[in-house]
């Protein structure tokens, strides 16, 4: 996996990024911008943001982020993915920590500016059903990417016309128990397990 030291030897050719948290969305988001032939001729750069704050879920996604690259290189995308990760700690102040969406918008708009002309577009796991996403989370998220003011590079929305029960459908079988979305997630001698009574967690439930 290329760290993000190296990030500017990869882009050799047309490229989305793709901002890969190890969830549901953002897997299925992956999953289309290398099945889709809308998206054949772009190269897909993962990008993760290793996020620490109280919700500690950066262990579990890290893991869940290996095992969806090693599963896709495996099974024949090797050459058209590149991976890299940057380290962000966000304090909580009276409980309050800044929305993980915020901090991706601020590290792929800070990418897709600073690197060269071959990134074209910087996508995002949004579904239908995303009722997390208010308008105001929306309307700062789109303020924080345009500060970089990255005008080569347009946002787009993979999975925006599905639910996510129809993210899950899409996925195989062994790629979706893959994803990591649970919210608030247990550790055991190091291991992650769900917990079971966050909305992500419930929502997953009912799919099956």
């Amino acid at each position: 996996m290329n760290s993000i030291n190296t990030i500017n030897t990869i882009f050799q050719q047309p490229t989305i990024v793709l901002s890969l948290s190890g969830g549901l969305d953002s897997l299925g988001a992956l999953h289309m911008l290398l099945t889709d032939d809308r998206y054949k001729e772009f190269h897909i750069h993962c990008h993760r943001v290793s996020l620490y704050n109280p919700e500690n879920r950066n262990t579990a996604e890290r893991v869940a982020v290996s095992k969806i690259l090693n599963w896709y290189k495996a099974n024949g995308y090797a050459d058209r993915i590149t991976y890299s990760t940057s380290t962000v700690a966000i304090p909580s102040v009276n409980g309050k920590f800044l929305w993980d969406a915020d901090v991706y918008k601020f590290v792929t708009g800070w990418l897709s500016s600073a690197s060269d002309e071959m990134i074209k577009h910087v996508a995002f796991g949004v579904t239908m059903t995303d009722d997390s996403t208010s308008l105001d989370h929306v309307i700062r998220g789109k303020k924080i990417y345009q500060i970089f003011e990255s005008k080569r590079t347009s946002e787009i929305y993979p999975v925006r016309h599905l639910t996510k029960q129809q993210v899950w459908d899409m996925l195989p079988d062994d790629l979706r128990g893959m994803a990591w979305s649970c919210r608030r997630p247990l550790y055991i001698n190091d291991q992650a397990f769900i917990c079971k009574e966050c909305k992500t967690c419930k929502q997953i439930a009912a799919f099956g």
